[in-house]
C-alpha cells in the first residue's frame, strides 16, 4: 500500500527496538484503502508521545503534546513544497488494541496496520464494510457514548457516498438529544469538515430529516415555508440549501483542478468557466490560504452562504401588490452569522470575514441589474466594492452567483448568466490583475500635504478628502499632485459653500 511508502513510516520501523508494537490505525488506513493522498496519519502504540518525542528528537521534526492526558502527541514533517504533513501518535484508548478498535466511532475506522508485519488488524469487519460502501458502528453505544459522532456519521455517508445501516439510522435518532451535551467547539469542527466537503448540502438536508437543525442551527429553524416572490423560485430554506449547493459547485469548478466533465454539466457551468478560467490559479491560491486555526475560507465561505438570508423571516413585509420584500434583511442577517460565528468560537478575524459576506452579498446584484439595465460598471463602483469588502469580495463573487443560481434556478436566463459573469469577470479582474489601478492605487497626496498647502487644522475632513482623491484617481481624473490640490481645495469650498446654505 502507498501509505506505508511513506518516508516517515519507513523511519518509524528503522527506529522499532524489538518487541515493540506500533499500528497505523484508524482514518489513514480507512483513506489508503479508499485510494486517498494522505497527509495526515494516525498511530497506535502502548506509549504514544515517548515514541512520538523519540521520532521528532531523531528527525528534527515539529513536535508537541496534544493530550497529555490520552497520551496523544503530534509529529511536523515538512516536505520541500512547504506541506506540512501530521503524524499522530496515541496511546491505547483501552488495554489493547482490539478492545481500542472496538472503542472507535464507525467499523471503517476500526481497521489496523501492524507496521512490524504489515498485516492487517479488522476485527469489526471495516475493510468489507468499506468495500461495500457501508457505514456501520463499531459498538452497540458507540453514538451514546460521544454524541458527535452523529455530526460525523453524516459527514462520512455524503463524503464517502457511503449507506449508514439500520444501527446507524436508529441511533442518531435515539441519541440526537445528547448533542446538547456536546461543547460548540466539536460540533463547531465537525460541521466546518461538512462544509469543507463535496457535498454540505446534502449532509445539511440530512441533518433536517433526522432533526438535528434546531440542535445545530436553531437560528434557520424559522426559514421553512417562507415564501419569496419572482424572480425566486424557492422559499428561504429551500433557497438557502441551494445556494449552498451551488457555492460549493462553483468554488470546485472556478478554483480546483479543471475537470471537463464537471464544466459541461450544463450550460451555466460551462459559460462559467469560459468566463472565469482565467482566474483559475488566482482563486485556487485564495482557498488554499488557510486560516491559522486550520479551518479553510471554502468552509467560511459555505457557513456564510449558509445563513446570508437567516433574518429573511424578521424582515418579510408584503406590500399592496401583494410582493414580498425583505429589506435589511442582509444587515440582521450579518448580526445573526456574527452571533453564531462567535457561539462557535471562531477566530475574529473568521468572525469578522463572515459577517462582511452576509453583509454585502446583495451589492453584486445591484451591480447586474445596473448591468441589465445598459450601465457599465465604473471604476469608482469597483474601488468602493472592495474598499468597504476587501479579499472577502473575492468570496462575494463566488456566492453572488452562487445566489443567482438558487434565485432563478430553471427559470435563469442566458442573458442574465452572461450579466452576472461579466461583472463577477471585472471585479476578479480588478482584485487579482489591476490591484494597483482599482483597488489600492498609490497615493499621489498625503495628509501632511493637505494640511500643509492647505492651511487646514487635523480632523475627519482629511480622511474624507483623501477617499474622493482616491476615488478620482482610479477613475482617471486625477493623476498628479497638483490636481490633487486643486480638487481638495474646491471640495472644501463645496463644502462651505453647502454648510453656509444650511444654515440660512
Amino acid at each position: 500500500m502507498d501509505a506505508l511508502n511513506d518516508s516517515v513510516i519507513t523511519k518509524i520501523k528503522e527506529e522499532l527496538k524489538p518487541g515493540e508494537e506500533i499500528y497505523l490505525v484508524g482514518g489513514s488506513v480507512r483513506d489508503t484503502f479508499l485510494g486517498k493522498q494522505l497527509t495526515d496519519f494516525d498511530f497506535a502504540c502502548p506509549n504514544g508521545i515517548q515514541f512520538g518525542r523519540r521520532i521528532a528528537n531523531k528527525y528534527n521534526f515539529g513536535f508537541y503534546i496534544l493530550d497529555k492526558d490520552y497520551d496523544a502527541c503530534r509529529v511536523i514533517r515538512t516536505t520541500d513544497e512547504g506541506l506540512k504533513i501530521h503524524y499522530d501518535f496515541n496511546g491505547y484508548r483501552k488495554d489493547t488494541l482490539t478492545n481500542d478498535l472496538f472503542d472507535r466511532d464507525f467499523t471503517i475506522n476500526s481497521i489496523a496496520i501492524d507496521l512490524v508485519t504489515d498485516k492487517l488488524v479488522d476485527p469489526t469487519g471495516g475493510l468489507k464494510d468499506i468495500r461495500e460502501k457501508i457505514l456501520r458502528l463499531s459498538s452497540a453505544s458507540s453514538l451514546e457514548s460521544d454524541p458527535v459522532r452523529i455530526l460525523r456519521a453524516i459527514r462520512f455517508a455524503t463524503s464517502f457516498g457511503f449507506w449508514m445501516d439500520k444501527g446507524v439510522i436508529e441511533a442518531i435518532h435515539a441519541c440526537k438529544h445528547k448533542l446538547n451535551e456536546v461543547s460548540a467547539e466539536r460540533i463547531r469542527d465537525e460541521v466546518f469538515k461538512i462544509f469543507d466537503g463535496p457535498k454540505p448540502h446534502t449532509a445539511l438536508a440530512l441533518f433536517d430529516s433526522f432533526g438535528l437543525i434546531p440542535l445545530v442551527f436553531p437560528d434557520l429553524v424559522d426559514l421553512k415555508a417562507v415564501e419569496q416572490s419572482a424572480p425566486h423560485t424557492n422559499d428561504v430554506w429551500t433557497h438557502t440549501l441551494n445556494v449552498v449547493k451551488h457555492t460549493q459547485e462553483i468554488v470546485s469548478l472556478s478554483a480546483d483542478t479543471y475537470v471537463e466533465e464537471r464544466a459541461n454539466a450544463d450550460l451555466f457551468s460551462g459559460l462559467l468557466v469560459l468566463k472565469l478560467g482565467r482566474f483559475r490559479e488566482h482563486l485556487r491560491k485564495h482557498f488554499l490560504e488557510g486560516r491559522s486555526e486550520g479551518r479553510s475560507k471554502k468552509a467560511n465561505l459555505l457557513f456564510a452562504a449558509l445563513y446570508h438570508d437567516v433574518n429573511k423571516p424578521e424582515a418579510k413585509t408584503i406590500e399592496e401588490t401583494g410582493r414580498i420584500r425583505f429589506i435589511g434583511h442582509d444587515v440582521l442577517s450579518a448580526i445573526t452569522v456574527k452571533e453564531q460565528g462567535e457561539a462557535f468560537r471562531l477566530s475574529t478575524v473568521e468572525v469578522e470575514a463572515v459577517a462582511k459576506i452576509v453583509k454585502n452579498h446583495m451589492r453584486i446584484h445591484s451591480m447586474v441589474s445596473r448591468r441589465g439595465a445598459g450601465m457599465e460598471l465604473t471604476p469608482k463602483a469597483i474601488y468602493r466594492f472592495f474598499k468597504n469588502c476587501g479579499e472577502e469580495g473575492v468570496d462575494l463573487v463566488l456566492l453572488s452567483l452562487a445566489d443567482t443560481r438558487a434565485t432563478f434556478e430553471h427559470t435563469l436566463k442566458q442573458e442574465t448568466w452572461r450579466n452576472a459573469l461579466d461583472v463577477s469577470a471585472e471585479l476578479l479582474e480588478a482584485w487579482f490583475e489591476k490591484k494597483e489601478q482599482l483597488v489600492s492605487p498609490a497615493a499621489i497626496i498625503n495628509g501632511n500635504d493637505l494640511m500643509t498647502m492647505l492651511t487646514i487644522s487635523p480632523g475627519p475632513i482629511i480622511g474624507e478628502i483623501l477617499e474622493k482623491i482616491r476615488e478620482n484617481q482610479v477613475s482617471g481624473t486625477l493623476s498628479t499632485k497638483d490636481e490633487a490640490l486643486a480638487f481638495a481645495e474646491f471640495y472644501i469650498q463645496q463644502k462651505s459653500n453647502s454648510g453656509s446654505e444650511n444654515s440660512k
